[in-house]
């Protein structure tokens, strides 16, 4: 039963630190993508 608790934290660790590596790597803002996708104002602007 120990081996099975040290491979499920050793395999959390590295999807962790794999996630962690591809976003410093892949820095993407999503915040500059907003201005591209307008449509919830522009079906605000028809209901109302």
């Amino acid at each position: 039963m120990k081996k099975w608790v040290i491979a499920a934290v050793v395999y959390l660790l590295l999807v962790i630190a794999g996630y962690t590596m591809y976003d410093q790597f892949n820095d993407i803002d999503t915040d500059s993508h907003e201005s591209d996708h307008s449509a919830s104002v522009q079906v605000e602007s028809q209901i109302s």
